[in-house]
């Protein structure tokens, strides 16, 4: 786990419980995991609850690696390219 200050948009305890089972599972012969998946979603949040620019100083390599682990489908599904 990164150690890091909590901040107010992180997940709690209980709410990663229920949301650590939604998740995709890695696929085999992936990339391995670089970052927890928990952090990616606290980046993921954080993005959300601030409106950040996306190219944050200490967190843009998880707030990028974010999208490529758990949406990698989103920008075709969004007509983006």
């Amino acid at each position: 786990m990164m150690h890091r200050l909590p901040y107010p948009s992180d997940l709690t305890d209980a709410e990663w419980r229920r949301l650590e089972p939604l998740l995709p599972p890695p696929q085999p012969g992936g990339r391995p995991i670089k970052y927890p998946r928990r952090e990616i979603v606290n980046a993921i949040l954080y993005i959300l609850r601030t409106g950040a620019a996306w190219r944050c100083p200490t967190t843009s390599r998880l707030i990028a690696s974010s999208f490529t682990t758990i949406a990698p489908g989103a920008r075709r599904a969004s007509g983006r390219r």
